[in-house]
């Protein structure tokens, strides 16, 4: 509430939302974008304002190399903003308060380099907002939400599977470059024993897809990153447009928790990547004007 009456995003809530939701842009819509094409170079970053409402988001790459411009620029905006509140990608323990002291055992004392070889962006700016006494948040749905909501899309079980041990794949060889291929199988084991408890699928299904997955695993290939990106214009497959639709399920929930923060802070620092900061802009700046 502002100044002791209701918000327009309080007096309408749902309405209001499902406004902003439909100005999420669409995988054709963003690839007409300037950053798509090449224009802005490596990232995407932009402010809102409104009254004492602002918000800086920093539209990123996936980098885990300590030496990247990307964390002076990351940790410069943070400064200068000094928020309220922080939102990054993909930190499932930050949703919770046994996860979050969990992290502040794990980062409190932690070398900034290896937070940033550890975990990237998301990990280096949650250990600035810890640092700072800041709260942090990573707005995801949890996945089996996900999971039931592209099978309710048309999506058959065993393409969803490949989709995200594809993108847990990609995930490895991103953090890992010098990885091998007997660790990429015990970090993909885990991944499939959180996909069974999350899921609630049968057991012998799941090992069945994951067994003919792994049978075929090569590291030196790029099929994994092009299986999960889904704004790949050529050869696209079924994996592609379930990153699409997987894509859109995770920016909607995003757009829901940037409202819910922006119900009890004032400033909000978002750190995610750059494909989310683009489609999500025009939908932000309705948000905003809201409030």
């Amino acid at each position: 509430m502002l100044g002791g009456q209701p918000t327009k995003i309080e007096s309408g809530n749902i309405d209001r939302i499902e406004k902003c939701k439909s100005l999420i842009l669409t995988r054709q819509q963003s690839s007409e974008h300037p950053y798509h094409k090449g224009e802005l170079g490596r990232f995407h970053i932009f402010e809102i304002k409104r009254e004492n409402k602002q918000i800086v988001f920093f539209g990123s790459k996936h980098v885990s190399d300590p030496d990247d411009e990307m964390f002076r620029m990351i940790e410069t905006k943070f400064q200068e903003m000094k928020p309220d509140l922080v939102l990054i990608e993909g930190v499932d323990l930050a949703n919770n308060e046994d996860g979050k002291a969990k992290l502040r055992e794990e980062l409190s004392e932690a070398d900034r380099s290896d937070v940033i070889r550890k975990g990237g962006e998301p990990l280096f700016t949650l250990k600035l907002a810890m640092d700072s006494g800041i709260d942090f948040e990573s707005p995801t749905k949890p996945l089996g939400e996900e999971i039931k909501y592209l099978l309710k899309s048309g999506f058959s079980r065993r393409d969803t599977f490949i989709y995200y041990i594809s993108r847990s794949v990609y995930g490895y060889q991103r953090e890992n470059t010098n990885g091998n291929i007997d660790d990429c199988r015990l970090h993909l084991e885990r991944y499939v024993r959180r996909f069974l408890r999350e899921s609630g699928w049968d057991q012998f299904e799941l090992r069945s897809y994951a067994d003919e997955f792994l049978s075929d695993l090569d590291l030196s290939d790029d099929r994994y990153k092009r299986a999960v990106n889904p704004g790949l214009a050529r050869g696209r497959t079924i994996t592609n447009e379930i990153a699409d639709q997987s894509s859109n399920f995770r920016n909607r929930s995003i757009l829901e928790r940037i409202a819910e923060g922006l119900g009890k802070h004032n400033k909000l620092f978002i750190v995610y990547g750059s494909g989310h900061a683009v489609v999500l802009e025009p939908a932000l700046g309705e948000l905003m004007a809201q409030f």
